[in-house]
This record gives C-alpha cells, sequence and structure tokens, in this order.
C-alpha cells in the first residue's frame, strides 16, 4: 500500500515540502538577525573620535554653530533696520514702565 492520499495529493510528500519551505524561512530569519549592521556605531565612533579632540584641546569650529551665528546676525540686521520693530519696542517699554 502506498502512501495516504488527500484530493490526489500525497500527504507525506505535501508535509515534506512545507517543512522544508519552514526550514529555510527559519534559517533566512537567523541569516538576517545575525548579519544586521549596527546603524548607531558610526556615529558613534564619531562622536567619540569628536570627546578625543576636545580633550585634546584641538577645537575645529563646526559648521552647525557659524549657521546658526549668521542666522542671528541677520535677524538682528532686520530688527535693527525694521522701524515697526523699533516702534513697537518703545511702545512695550513704555507700557512696562507705566506698569
Amino acid at each position: 500500500m502506498g502512501n495516504p492520499t488527500l484530493l490526489g495529493v500525497d500527504v507525506i510528500w505535501v508535509a515534506t515540502l512545507l517543512s522544508a519551505i519552514a526550514t529555510f524561512a527559519v534559517l533566512t530569519a537567523i541569516y538576517a538577525a545575525t548579519t544586521v549592521k549596527d546603524p548607531m556605531a558610526r556615529r558613534v565612533k564619531a562622536l567619540n573620535d569628536r570627546r578625543e579632540q576636545l580633550k585634546a584641546g584641538i577645537v575645529a569650529s563646526t559648521n552647525k554653530r557659524k549657521k546658526l551665528t549668521n542666522k542671528n546676525q541677520a535677524a538682528d540686521r532686520v530688527r535693527g533696520s525694521c522701524p515697526v520693530s523699533r516702534c513697537c519696542r518703545t511702545t512695550r517699554s513704555r507700557r512696562r514702565r507705566s506698569a
């Protein structure tokens, strides 16, 4: 006698095929989990290098700080040249004095 069949399909063969697919899926999941790179490793290394530079006294100015300084200076220039803002500042200061 042969293997049991269901709707003309060999049940043992289907079970073997499904177990092979499950094994492949598990192996793929293990491979993906063990070979993933840590995205923060490069950032941590860069931060540690920067920290060592600061400890050693090698201070290089960062571009972010320059940009912020330039933006603040530009805003100060706009505030100083705007007659409306000057008027509002004097009105506010008068209100504070009177209160």
